[in-house]
């Protein structure tokens, strides 16, 4: 076999390695142009799959907390502080406060199980959240005590969630009303 023989073998089999990474790589831009396509279709632009507000309330009071679920498998549980406060009844946290975290706001950035503990600084509660796919958050309260952890029977506080809805802004009748 000649020098030049080898030569033409040799940049044929470049040629034909050339190629097929072309088209490979033209594969999996039309894959990835495609998958693109579908989140734009199935996830919304704000990038929030769930958004939902609960209601919690124990003998004291009540607070809010919004539930948002994000793309990327990120939660995020956010007590609303009270803005018009005479100090008779105080913003509910997270504790422990975690130094330079808002103590009003949790964030999960995976899916699984967790255990967090929220109250007015008198009164705190157990909480067990579930964060799974798609999208999907449980809350359950799994331990109610005064402060100080297992007070007993005679002190327990117990909490309610409920989720908040809000009424039709409009009601359409259907039919003839007349």
């Amino acid at each position: 076999m000649t020098a030049d023989s080898q030569t033409e073998q040799y940049a044929a089999a470049m040629d034909e390695a050339i190629t097929a990474a072309t088209r490979a790589e033209d594969e999996r831009d039309v894959a990835q142009a495609e998958v693109a396509s579908l989140k734009r279709k199935f996830e919304p632009d704000t990038g929030i799959l769930l958004n939902k507000m609960l209601t919690l309330a124990d003998r004291d009071g009540t607070n809010y907390m919004r539930v948002t679920v994000h793309t990327g498998e990120r939660l995020v549980l956010d007590l609303i502080p009270r803005i018009r406060n005479n100090g008779d009844l105080p913003n509910w946290t997270f504790a422990p406060a975690v130094e330079g975290t808002p103590d009003n706001k949790q964030t999960f950035d995976d899916y699984g199980t967790y255990e967090v503990n929220i109250g007015d600084g008198s009164n705190s509660h157990d909480l067990l959240v579930t964060f799974s796919k798609p999208a999907t958050v449980n809350v359950t309260v799994v331990t109610d005590h005064d402060g100080s952890f297992m007070g007993g029977p005679d002190t327990i506080d117990t909490m309610t969630i409920q989720e908040l809805t809000t009424p039709a802004a409009v009601l359409l009748a259907m039919g003839d009303d007349s």
